[in-house]
């Protein structure tokens, strides 16, 4: 990968960052089953628009520059509790860049408290 399509990557993943913590988790699927779209306009002028299609199980985040040119999309699974399962990336040309997986740790903290029982 050249120093330019790598930093492309990384200016990708940055900006996407804060939109999906805004967006939170995708939402709870609906009786009819109709797929949700929302844009954020970042601020170095691009454009994203989020698709969330529950029948499929999938979300997909597609960020085009400021005058119109795709810069890169995102197509999630989406478990059926609404979580992020996997995320697929893919540059401008739809050539796929590299997949993650998104999982679940739950630590469990235990405390004891001692206790004195007196006859």
């Amino acid at each position: 990968m050249t120093l330019r399509g790598s930093l492309v990557l990384t200016l990708l993943a940055i900006s996407l960052s804060p939109a999906l913590q805004t967006l939170g988790q995708a939402p709870a699927a609906t009786a009819d089953e109709t797929i949700r779209v929302t844009v954020s306009l970042n601020d170095d002028g691009s454009r994203t628009v989020y698709q969330f299609d529950n029948a499929k199980h999938e979300a997909t985040a597609t960020t085009t520059e400021p005058d119109g040119k795709p810069r890169g999309k995102i197509v999630y699974q989406v478990a059926d509790g609404g979580r992020f399962v996997s995320g697929t990336a893919y540059g401008p040309d739809d050539k796929f860049l590299f997949k993650g997986l998104y999982k679940v740790i739950i630590y469990l903290t235990h405390q004891f408290a001692s206790c004195n029982v007196g006859a």
